[in-house]
């Protein structure tokens, strides 16, 4: 059987040391959009599903190559799942990680109790072909205290301010291995895993 090429449909060093580790005992040939020197989309979609279908497909279109990609955003549903996909841009602009603790503490002042919960979803979306496209979720669900945690990861602000009670600690300390017990991004491609291997058996 042909080894299967995917395409990881991302810029991000982070994201595709991640999925590179994660799928490595898959047998399959991954390549990147930096491999291959196409740009990023314009993400315009208005939900975290869509934008996730819109790379996937536009990776997929420009490469001919099975292709995996996501979105991500930090939802807090008493502010109606403010501010999803516009992650570092919700105040018109594009901020820095502090400004987005910043902006999100203000936003969040007063609340209380249930209030102060939130969740980091994620959803991947594989394109098989550019008109076949399979979507998969995963969330991690914590709150937001009054103070955000004083460590930073750069590009993921959010990490900081999502603590998660269940495991008593700040998302930004969880391992890898927590993240895949929790069923964060490595629940979703679990997800996705058997459509490919469906597609190229």
């Amino acid at each position: 059987m042909p080894t299967t090429t995917l395409l990881l449909g991302t810029t991000n060093p982070k994201k595709i040391e991640y999925y590179q580790r994660f799928l490595k005992d898959l047998g399959l040939k991954i390549v990147t959009a930096s491999d291959l020197r196409i740009k990023d989309p314009e993400e315009t979609g208005s939900s975290i599903e869509e934008n996730a279908r819109l790379k996937a497909k536009y990776y997929c279109e420009q490469s001919n190559i099975t292709t995996l990609a996501d979105d991500a955003g930090f939802e807090i549903p008493v502010l109606k799942n403010f501010p999803g996909t516009l992650a570092h841009r919700f105040t018109g602009e594009e901020m820095s990680d502090d400004q987005v603790v910043e902006e999100i503490l203000l936003k969040m002042r007063g609340l209380k109790g249930d209030a102060r919960k939130a969740r980091m979803k994620v959803v991947l979306a594989l394109a098989l072909n550019p008109d076949k496209i399979h979507l998969a979720a995963g969330e991690i669900v914590g709150i937001v205290p009054e103070k955000s945690y004083e460590k930073r990861m750069k590009h993921f602000p959010y990490r900081s301010l999502l603590y998660l009670p269940s495991q008593k600690r700040w998302f930004y300390d969880l391992t890898d291995q927590e993240e895949e017990e929790i069923g964060y991004r490595a629940a979703a491609i679990k997800q996705l895993i058997p459509h490919l291997n469906r597609e190229h058996a």
